[in-house]
């Protein structure tokens, strides 16, 4: 339970929140196709008998994925993008409250509070939370789980398996985090349980876990099940080499730092870079106790995730779910160091404070750096609606339409897609199915990826911003 102090401390990290339920938040959408797919599945949670799907997945995306996000986008009956961006600020105002919550385990409620808003304010996180991405809902979950695994009641520990359930149906990574948590839960030793009944607790916990998951598995947009793990299988087998690890390493290595930056010169932020990365690792190799296990295992199985994983597409989406970690063992490993000199003994407590409060009023401070960004055309924009209703009208139910952001064709025409790319343009060429084509620059991204690739030759319907091409495979 909350402590009386302790619960006014969240009423205030909720009133330092709410400034960001509107800061920085458009009603445009970019081309990202990641967003559309969970948008297309809030539509057809529980009925999939009119999916449509890109026919080439395991080139592109798999095939079902974050339903749970879905879940939630469901709720904007409206279909405004705007109403999209304000669940996604709901979710971030919730993630910074957990993390408070989850902070005040282990530091101060003064500390917790600056620390808990170092995360929220940091520059990098702002500008992901003008995307509709399941991040955020992913972060409070997973932080209510690392709050309520500090309860020892059996209450709280039958949530947790409800919470993971939900994680996992959010992100697949979120297996790696119950994997640590049971490791955790078995190493830890404050858990005031008989090895026995520790390990009857587990396996009754792991089965309802279990259970949930194939239980939401098979509930939303069951018919897609069997095949939701064969891109990740692919991807893997195709992609996963010693140079993609590490290529990893030094990509993630690089935009860790990034979190730390500050409006100042090159050369410091450099300096503060570093510091910052060897305090974690310092934060971490003083805290490698057994009441730690869960926390320390998260962060090393979810890194360890990204270096395998051959993607280098979103670094900040990657690394936010545990950027409050590296916070957390930055703060550790801090105190650690300040305990040992006897000159701060007396006054670390305000010097940790200070530091928090400097590092927060300079990423505060980024907020008015942030510009009202321009308005590109995007697939919601309302310019380019009339041109998704005439490739509706053209077409058969059945054809497929190749295209460079295949699911935008899925939700926006309600037509089958084939995902083109430099890997796959030969084989869109031997097939008979449509192109769409981006004929005004204004489109950019798409514009500029589709003049990579080699176009096909056959009957075209122009459209205000596209070409439609019946391809003519040659025999």
């Amino acid at each position: 339970m909350l402590q009386g102090k302790t619960y006014w401390f969240l009423i205030a990290v909720g009133i330092c929140l709410l400034p960001l339920f509107f800061i920085n938040k458009t009603d445009t959408a970019d081309w990202g196709d990641d967003y559309v797919q969970y948008i297309y599945q809030s539509k057809h949670l529980f009925n999939t008998s009119d999916y449509k799907t890109v026919v080439n997945h395991i080139h592109h995306a798999p095939v079902k994925r974050g339903v749970f996000f879905s879940l939630l986008l469901s709720a904007n009956h409206s279909g405004a993008i705007i109403n999209y961006k304000n669940l996604v600020c709901l979710t971030y105002v919730l993630t910074g409250l957990l993390v408070f919550l989850f902070f005040t385990k282990h530091f101060t409620d003064w500390q917790s509070f600056f620390l808990s808003l170092c995360v929220v304010y940091n520059y990098r996180c702002i500008g992901l939370k003008n995307e509709i991405v399941a991040e955020f809902l992913f972060m409070a979950i997973l932080y209510g789980i690392f709050y309520l695994s500090t309860f020892k009641t059996r209450t709280a520990f039958y949530v947790i398996a409800l919470l993971f359930a939900c994680l996992i149906h959010v992100r697949l990574v979120g297996l790696v985090f119950y994997l640590a948590y049971l490791i955790g839960f078995v190493l830890n030793n404050s858990f005031s349980y008989s090895p026995f009944t520790k390990l009857k607790l587990l396996a009754s916990q792991a089965l309802g876990a279990l259970a949930l998951v194939f239980v939401m598995h098979w509930l939303l947009m069951p018919s897609l099940s069997n095949v939701e793990f064969s891109f990740y299988k692919h991807t893997l087998k195709e992609f996963l080499t010693i140079q993609s690890f590490t290529d990893n390493f030094q990509f993630y290595f690089r935009n860790l730092g990034y979190f730390f930056e500050q409006e100042l010169p090159n050369a410091i932020n450099i300096f503060i870079k570093l510091l910052a990365l060897a305090g974690i690792v310092f934060g971490v190799m003083t805290n490698l106790r057994r009441e730690q296990a869960f926390v320390l295992l998260s962060l090393f199985f979810y890194l360890l995730t990204l270096l395998v994983r051959p993607d280098q597409s979103a670094a900040t989406r990657y690394l936010i779910p545990v950027l409050p970690l590296l916070f957390y063992f930055f703060l550790k490993g801090l105190m650690t160091l300040l305990k040992g000199e006897q000159a701060f003994l007396k006054y670390r407590l305000q010097v940790i404070n200070g530091i928090l409060i400097i590092v927060f009023v300079s990423n505060f401070n980024t907020l008015f750096l942030i510009k009202n960004p321009d308005k590109p055309l995007g697939p919601f924009s309302a310019e380019l609606k009339p041109d998704f209703d005439a490739i509706q009208k053209y077409t058969q139910t059945n054809d497929q339409i190749a295209f460079t952001k295949p699911l935008v064709i899925n939700l926006m025409c309600n037509r089958n897609s084939f995902a083109l790319k430099h890997e796959t343009n030969a084989e869109a060429l031997a097939s008979e199915l449509y192109f769409l084509i981006p004929r005004n620059p204004a489109l950019n991204e798409v514009y500029q990826l589709t003049r990579q690739l080699k176009g096909p030759v056959g009957d075209t319907l122009v459209l205000e911003y596209f070409y439609l091409i019946k391809n003519r495979p040659v025999r």
